[in-house]
């Protein structure tokens, strides 16, 4: 029986997005990866979801970049937000 895979599709060219803060135009993101959370995967998604409204990855000839985009409710919050990333690595052997 096949294993599901987690797919997103590759983003479609460079970009050169403003590192600002600001989405200054469509198109700084406009080549980029869209993915847009859903709450249908499961109890331990739900969790999160209502935090990210979106995030956008893309690259250029030498960087990747990655906007996160949060749902209003994050800064109106008392409660201090923590966002961490991790990358794992992935086909390395270590010595």
């Amino acid at each position: 029986m096949p294993t599901a895979k987690n797919y997103l599709a590759s983003p479609r060219n460079y970009i050169h997005p403003m590192i600002d803060g600001k989405v200054t135009s469509y198109f700084e993101w406009s080549a980029a990866t869209p993915y847009r959370p859903s709450p249908e995967f499961g109890a331990m998604h739900r969790a999160g979801y209502g935090l990210l409204a979106g995030l956008h990855y893309g690259f250029d000839e030498s960087n990747v970049f990655l906007r996160v985009d949060f749902h209003e409710s994050v800064f109106e919050s008392p409660v201090p937000v923590d966002v961490e990333f991790f990358f794992p690595i992935k086909n390395v052997k270590l010595a």
